[in-house]
């Protein structure tokens, strides 16, 4: 409603092991060979945890301001050829998102909401690791690069049964002072949820991501051949589908959090 306000808080811990060419999973003496001359080391697992915190404010009832930052922790873990293993860390606020939503239908049970906004380069991309080496691009807090953030969300409900599709995307606008510009990133995320009571509904959702490679690179990561195939900017590239189960709880006191 116009001028009401909302704050929002998500944690997100995400576990990460092994390699893969494509598809498939592969061997970590495979993994190294998948370059000429081989990699010197490879990652073999990684913990990826981020606080998001949110901001909305509506000015008009017909247009909301939101204001998203993110508070990453990585921890990743390599392997050199011999088998010796070490761990490397980086912590510090991503790149903020400054949105605005607009609802562009109503239609009895149907709403389609759609949005505009920039993400501001406000992380780090120039972490080094314990050696003092500059850390590949998956460990970076931050782009360094401005982008414009276009979405789309429409949603329905009949009675219990309720559905959605929503499509999120970031195009990278300009070089950042390390010399390259972060591909273009986006998702397409479908789900159908079911109320079984006011306070308790589930849902399954199916998600779909593509990220493109970088363009140019960070001179301080190297060049090809790569000591590690997270400093290669043409590794960057990938697409992949998930699906998952979801449970959401309202609780009947405190305004109704979620």
């Amino acid at each position: 409603e116009k001028g009401g306000f909302q704050v929002s808080y998500r944690y997100s811990r995400v576990w990460l092991r092994k390699n893969r060419i494509g598809t498939k999973h592969v061997s970590t003496q495979r993994a190294f060979a998948d370059q000429a001359p081989a990699y010197r080391e490879l990652p073999v697992k990684r913990l990826l945890q981020e606080h998001l915190v949110g901001l909305s404010w509506a000015p008009f009832s017909r247009l909301t301001l939101s204001a998203k930052l993110p508070l990453y922790a990585r921890d990743q873990t390599t392997q050199d050829f011999s088998g010796a293993r070490l761990g490397n860390r980086t912590e510090g606020i991503g790149d903020l998102q400054l949105v605005a939503l607009v609802p562009f239908m109503r239609k009895g049970d149907e709403t389609l909401l759609l949005s505009l906004g920039f993400q501001a380069p406000t992380g780090s991309n120039r972490k080094n690791g314990s050696n003092d080496q500059r850390l590949g691009y998956p460990m970076q807090p931050g782009t360094g690069s401005w982008a414009i953030i276009p979405g789309a969300t429409y949603r329905g409900h009949w009675k219990q049964l309720s559905w959605g599709l929503n499509y999120a995307g970031a195009f990278f606008l300009d070089v950042n002072r390390e010399g390259y510009r972060p591909g273009t990133r986006q998702e397409v995320s479908t789900w159908m949820g079911w109320n079984f009571t006011q306070w308790l509904s589930s849902s399954v959702r199916i998600k779909w991501n593509r990220m493109s490679n970088i363009h140019g690179g960070d001179s301080a990561l190297g060049s090809a051949p790569y000591a590690d195939p997270t400093a290669d900017p043409k590794r960057r590239k990938g697409q992949w589908l998930a699906i998952g189960p979801g449970v959401n709880f309202r609780l009947p006191c405190c305004g109704g959090q979620r």
